[in-house]
């Protein structure tokens, strides 16, 4: 799934032969979005001049070890711009995780959604911002860059592989400075959201692409065949 885990079982099992097999997406994302009704949402969002999209599964600790960290930059951005940041997503810590944030003007929690909703509202966001404490190859982060967003995202497991620091992305190893620095840069610069979303939706669509991946795991295949 990422070069990250390759390397971590290469040395639990250095005899054994490993492959990375990326997730694949279609340039395009499509969906049957024909009884997907999200005015409810927009309605919401949209009195918002910075729409910030968090979409995250809070069933792990690990993944939420940074969130609490994250109120005094959601603080801080919220009282110097007209921001809003939407948390989309469900498991056993959510209850935890909306605690933080209690009374916190700009933060909205929606809970857990269908795909086909997630999907449909990320272009209607300016910035997609991933601070996940553990991750292996998010498909949100893959799905946002081919939303056309600009990312934020914690340098964890294997989210390196899918963001080149600065250039298609922007990768957080500091959770409070960084956070706030890079959410600061995107909000006040409109060209460099374009940019830097145009350059992620490239980068992404290339590397994994679904054809690309399924033709490599096909490779795959037919090279340990041919070892029988």
């Amino acid at each position: 799934v990422a070069k990250y885990l390759e390397q971590k079982y290469k040395k639990l099992y250095p005899s054994k032969r490993h492959y990375t097999i990326y997730n694949g997406i279609k340039p395009n994302l499509s969906f049957n979005n024909k009884y997907v009704d999200i005015n409810k949402y927009l309605k919401l969002i949209k009195k918002t001049k910075i729409k910030i999209l968090i979409v995250m599964n809070y069933e792990f600790m690990q993944k939420v070890l940074y969130i609490n960290k994250l109120l005094p930059v959601i603080k801080k951005i919220t009282n110097e711009y007209s921001a809003l940041f939407v948390f989309i997503g469900g498991g056993k810590y959510l209850s935890g995780v909306k605690s933080y944030f209690n009374s916190q003007k700009g933060v909205v929690f929606l809970g857990k959604l269908p795909r086909n909703e997630v999907l449909k509202l990320m272009p209607y966001f300016d910035i997609f911002f991933y601070p996940s404490g553990l991750d292996v190859l998010p498909n949100a982060v893959l799905e946002a860059s081919v939303s056309n967003l600009p990312i934020i995202s914690t340098s964890v497991g294997g989210i390196p592989e899918m963001i080149i620091d600065k250039e298609t992305g922007f990768l957080i190893k500091n959770i409070r400075k960084d956070s706030y620095t890079y959410l600061k840069l995107l909000i006040e610069d409109e060209e460099m959201r374009y940019n830097i979303a145009r350059k992620g939706m490239e980068y992404v669509t290339t590397k994994f692409n679904l054809n690309k991946v399924s033709n490599h795991f096909l490779q795959i295949i037919k090279s340990e065949i041919n070892r029988l």
